[in-house]
């Protein structure tokens, strides 16, 4: 199999898409919240919103969540998150993206 510039943009998409999805939502995290117990990772948002409406637990796993502030920021994942979303959505004036720079050095 040859290996493109392309292919490999087109596998870490498709591995940030799914290792950085929401749970709830199915978006990419954003405020990102992490429950202790299990330590799934969720929307602030969302996970705010489901364990308000279904029984203070887990989405994924169903572990209990006693409250919203058991769960705790995440901000090196969000961090992590809207690094690696440049990757395919590099700014105009640079000539390659910003993924080939990252590889490279």
């Amino acid at each position: 199999m040859k290996l493109t510039f392309s292919s490999v943009l087109a596998s870490l998409k498709k591995f940030l898409e799914e290792e950085f999805e929401c749970a709830i939502c199915l978006e990419t995290c954003t405020d990102t919240l992490v429950n202790p117990e299990c330590n799934h990772r969720f929307c602030g948002k969302c996970i705010k919103e489901s364990l308000h409406k279904c029984n203070n637990e887990c989405p994924t796993c169903r572990v209990p969540i006693p409250t919203y502030r058991t769960c705790r920021r995440d901000a090196q994942f969000d961090h992590i998150v809207s690094s690696g979303m440049c990757i395919y959505h590099p700014r105009p004036h640079d000539s390659f993206p910003i993924a080939f720079n990252m590889i490279h050095y």
